[in-house]
């Protein structure tokens, strides 16, 4: 048998014994720490960790049993060993439900405590594994599914949950908040991460095609059958198919697809003969699908097919906290070396309710990427929808107070907020206050706001 060399801790106050037992730990190549009593490993684990560790039950100060349970506090993944004279079942029970690794009574074979040590080593290292890519895992997905607030942290742990399962997922939320980032981020976490991630749009399909696209077909099936073709879901096969916006697909097909998710098979378009596919499938929708059972639209008992694990994807408006951090992923992603967001520009981006979500602010900083010069982007650059900017300045003014106002005081304070918050920009301005530039001179010049 090949040596294992590790790093193992021996807790144990006979010096005879902590000597003896950890020179035999030495020749088999292992780096053995000793220590006498349990308080002096609990000090050094906040500077080291070991692989494994060795400990005595019945010591002066903290016994094994207690010690053992305060190094599952720190570092569980750690396999902790006792060793006793005192061999009794009820002792046994007590380290075993405290989550010992193993329970020896002394003495104890030499080739015994060999492989016991061998055996939590490898486990130790099992679990180090797992811990990596667990990291890595969450390093992963926190690149793909980007952001730091409570609705986004809820969404990664979610996803998280679920990469490894193959049950079903079905991702709602408006267009534009990122079903299908969140698809690759589930595909990408998974053991199928190497296989392919096939991923489709039921609304692009023609109604007399879906069949054939999703389900392939056979040479001569229908007209323009020129040859066989495999389909989305062969396609996918070992992997992951992602159908967006699921609601879109015509009832007939909606019944095929139900076939298909209970049975694991696909029967191409023009052949009777069944296919066995094992593919994860991640459906998504913008639309109420449950509204559209009422309707008709929408077989009641597909919807339940996929509908096993949901995940709503938030909008943009519901995370503001986001958009800094946000803005930053998508430039970088465009550009390496993308340039700074202006506190005014940055303002504005703040202020926008994005009825596009996640897609449209890509968009507009896209657009200003191209225009901002000196690696800045000004709230000139910033092009948003003026109808919806110009309804989120006015939501300040929620009522008419009981001793009135002054309109004129109002249009002052309102051109003074657009200016300040377009950082003296009036082309930018005048478009935050839905009125050309011109009629915006005309009234600063009137309220006397046009510095001389």
């Amino acid at each position: 048998m090949t040596k294992m060399s590790g790093k193992i801790w021996f807790i144990e106050d006979d010096n005879n014994l902590r000597h003896i037992l950890s020179a035999v730990m030495r020749d088999e190549g292992h780096e053995v720490r000793e220590f006498p009593y349990a308080e002096n490993a609990l000090k050094a684990l906040q500077e080291e960790l070991p692989e494994v560790i060795l400990t005595d039950f019945q010591m002066p100060g903290m016994n094994g049993v207690e010690f053992l349970r305060e190094v599952k506090n720190i570092v569980p993944q750690v396999p902790v060993i006792i060793l006793t004279a005192y061999g009794s079942v009820e002792l046994a029970v007590e380290s075993m439900k405290s989550d010992a690794y193993d329970f020896l009574t002394k003495p104890v074979s030499n080739d015994h405590l060999l492989i016991v040590i061998r055996n939590a080593l490898e486990l130790s290292r099992a679990n180090a594994q797992l811990n990596q890519q667990s990291e890595s895992r969450k390093e992963l997905l926190s690149s793909i599914i980007v952001g730091d607030s409570k609705q986004i942290l809820k969404v990664r742990e979610l996803v998280s949950r679920i990469a490894e399962q193959n049950t079903t997922v079905l991702l709602s939320g408006e267009t534009g908040t990122g079903k299908e980032v969140a698809a690759r981020a589930i595909h990408s976490i998974s053991s199928r991460s190497s296989k392919p991630f096939i991923a489709v749009n039921c609304s692009a399909i023609p109604e007399n095609l879906v069949e054939s696209e999703l389900f392939g077909h056979k040479k001569g099936a229908f007209t323009g059958a020129v040859s066989d073709r495999k389909g989305f879901f062969l396609s996918a096969d070992c992997g992951t198919i992602f159908l967006d916006e699921i609601g879109d697909l015509p009832l007939n097909a909606q019944a095929k697809l139900l076939r298909v998710l209970e049975e694991q098979v696909v029967t191409p378009v023009g052949t009777s003969t069944e296919i066995k596919i094992d593919a994860r499938v991640i459906t998504a929708t913008n639309r109420n699908l449950e509204e559209m059972i009422k309707n008709k639209t929408f077989r009641e008992d597909l919807f339940y097919r996929i509908n096993v694990f949901p995940i709503h994807l938030p909008s943009l408006r519901e995370r503001k906290d986001d958009i800094s951090i946000l803005a930053t992923h998508l430039m970088k992603q465009k550009n390496s070396d993308s340039p700074e967001i202006s506190n005014a520009a940055m303002q504005l981006l703040l202020d926008y309710d994005w009825p596009g979500n996640v897609r449209e602010l890509d968009n507009v900083l896209e657009r200003a990427m191209v225009f901002a010069e000196d690696g800045i982007i000004l709230s000139e650059h910033i092009e948003i929808n003026v109808r919806h900017e110009s309804a989120a300045i006015g939501k300040a003014f929620i009522e008419l107070p009981d001793t009135g106002v002054s309109l004129e005081e109002l249009e002052i304070e309102l051109i003074r907020q657009a200016l300040k918050r377009t950082e003296g920009n009036q082309a930018h301005a005048a478009r935050l206050l839905g009125i050309t530039r011109s009629a915006l001179l005309y009234r600063m010049e009137k309220h006397g706001l046009i510095e001389k």
